[in-house]
């Protein structure tokens, strides 16, 4: 589907994830990423399954709770519930299903920073509220 086409914006994101699911977890490369849904490519082969639900960690940064206390750390990640769309044998592209609200936070400023526009990640989230009315 081309750019023009699609409801979500989507922005590249060079980061490694943590795809786990069917009891079973995997290492990909995030390819780009949307309020909306994510595209990945596995580190190996992957049989992705449509009825099964998926979560996604994307690793942030790791950033000290307190500054005199540099030991003390805590990962700053997205959390995400998935469903599988569309699998090719180089990509998975998966649904957003569900996102707490830091991650929702966190994924939101990805966007934002990527995609150089505020305007687009506003309309991207006016998309998604007129969606789930």
């Amino acid at each position: 589907m081309d750019n023009e086409r699609r409801q979500y914006h989507r922005v590249s994101f060079d980061s490694v994830a943590t795809l786990s699911g069917n009891q079973q977890s995997f290492d990909c490369q995030i390819i780009d990423l949307s309020i909306h849904g994510v595209l990945l490519r596995p580190h190996g082969v992957i049989y992705a399954k449509e009825d099964i639900e998926y979560k996604l960690n994307i690793p942030l940064e790791t950033v000290p709770l307190d500054a005199e206390a540099s030991e003390d750390n805590s990962e700053v990640s997205i959390q995400m519930s998935l469903k599988l769309i569309r699998q090719k044998p180089e990509s998975l592209a998966f649904e957003c299903k569900n996102l707490d609200l830091d991650s929702i936070t966190h994924l939101r400023k990805v966007v934002e920073l990527n995609s150089g526009d505020p305007s687009v990640l506003e309309r991207d989230l006016q998309t998604l509220c007129a969606e789930n009315d």
